[in-house]
């Protein structure tokens, strides 16, 4: 049997009734950690669950010294959270979201190869004195996958702008330069001398500064 329920309005999600400080699931109740009254962070709830050895079934220590701990009821630790966070709709799915988040933030890890097994990374109080230090902001995060993706298609279009193909930049600036025509490859021989023949002609004198012709070779041919 339940213990008696006292004072207090309750509220219903499902299986769950909620009550001020506990909350009734599939008939157990199961109340609020007397020292967590204004925790509202994740990671120091549940080490303020394991240090209490009266969640021990629903979460506790697996090796104490390498701080590997293991969720033994998952649905149960979910209904203890949205109790403390006044969330009446928090499931496992929606803690566990959360707790991914300290993966990228060195505060917990999962262990491998093992379900529901977990392990804080670095001592709560080291982690709290970390937090000073940084202004009470969390651990500078490693970048997720898609971060680093994107720096990296990134870091690839600036490459690939600074090797691109000769002729390119010049095509894409404003005012090429008049000579990058018979630069640019591939050009085949006979259009590069063309090229450079029309290079000259802009560069010769005009009609009225040029010497006149001499016809010698004219009049002396067969």
């Amino acid at each position: 049997m339940p213990e008696s329920l006292g004072v207090g309005l309750a509220s219903e999600k499902g299986d769950a009734h909620f009550f001020a400080d506990r909350v009734i699931f599939k008939g157990e109740v199961l109340r609020r950690p007397a020292n967590a009254k204004n925790c509202r962070i994740l990671w120091e709830y549940l080490f303020l669950l394991l240090d209490d050895a009266g969640y021990a079934e629903i979460i506790r220590w697996e090796d104490h010294d390498r701080l590997v701990f293991r969720i033994c009821q998952a649905e149960k630790l979910a209904k203890l959270w949205g109790l403390q966070k006044n969330r009446r709709n928090m499931t496992y799915e929606k803690l566990s979201r959360g707790m991914r988040y300290y993966y990228n933030n060195n505060i917990i890890a999962r262990e491998p190869g093992r379900r529901l097994l977990y392990r804080f990374l670095q001592h709560p109080d080291e982690i709290r004195r970390l937090l000073r230090r940084q202004g009470g902001t969390y651990m500078s995060r490693r970048p997720k996958a898609s971060e680093m993706a994107s720096r990296e298609n990134s870091d690839t279009d600036s490459e690939s702008i600074q090797h691109s193909v000769p002729g390119v930049e010049e095509q894409q600036s404003a005012s090429p330069s008049p000579d990058s025509v018979w630069v640019k490859p591939p050009l085949s021989p006979s259009v590069q001398r063309a090229a450079i023949l029309l290079m000259d002609m802009r560069r010769s004198p005009t009609s009225e500064q040029q010497e006149p012709l001499d016809l010698s070779v004219k009049k002396g041919s067969p």
